[in-house]
């Protein structure tokens, strides 16, 4: 216990950058009131938050992106704040009509006002940066989990609401480069994932 004060008492704050984290803290969990507008938009019932969408890539980073040849810790932390922004700007969607080099410069500047006052806003921005131009392949990868999650939610949506969202499935396949997020795409076409998790479910229950 002593030698795990000492490590705490060796990590020292000031009042302000208290303050200020916590600020940012505030503005952030915005995001788990932010409603997913395109789930809205085609009118599903009780859509999921923007942050409960960043808890699905954060969990799908979790499951295929450990021993890897990605960086693991860069991959959890980009999964994280990949949609930091829309806690500024809201969730834009293609029916906003804004193009997507305007709204990749209103979410970089929400960014940069996000973490102005904090240290580390160099590093936060730089990993955001790399997701949305996917210039990294720790970047690419996250961008391209993001789509995932978003076909893994909307086959959630069918199967619990009866309603069909093949075209806007395949849009976000259509993104979908790596081998391996390909062949769990081609699982859930298949529709196999969603036997074996009613199975599991039935047997938790027996």
């Amino acid at each position: 216990m002593q030698m795990l004060l000492l490590k705490l008492n060796d990590f020292c704050m000031t009042h302000i950058e208290i303050e200020n984290r916590l600020k940012t803290y505030y503005q952030l969990i915005e995001l788990k009131r932010l409603i997913r507008k395109g789930w809205q938009q085609k009118q599903i019932k009780n859509p999921e938050s923007v942050a409960d969408h960043t808890f699905g890539v954060l969990v799908l980073s979790l499951l295929f992106g450990k021993n890897t040849n990605y960086n693991f810790e860069t991959l959890l932390l980009t999964a994280l704040l990949h949609d930091f922004g829309e806690s500024v700007i809201g969730d834009i969607t293609p029916a906003d009509n804004i193009s997507k080099e305007e709204k990749y410069v209103l979410e970089k500047n929400a960014m940069i006002k996000i973490f102005a006052e904090l240290d580390d806003s160099c590093d936060v921005i730089k990993l955001w940066e790399d997701c949305n131009n996917r210039t990294t392949k720790e970047g690419r990868f996250i961008a391209e989990l993001d789509k995932l999650e978003m076909i893994l939610q909307a086959k959630q949506y069918e199967n619990e609401q009866e309603i069909s969202f093949d075209d806007y499935c395949q849009q976000a396949e259509n993104t979908i480069k790596d081998d391996l997020l390909k062949n769990i795409i081609g699982l859930i076409k298949s529709k196999k994932h969603l036997a074996n998790a009613q199975q599991s479910s039935d047997n938790q229950k027996e």
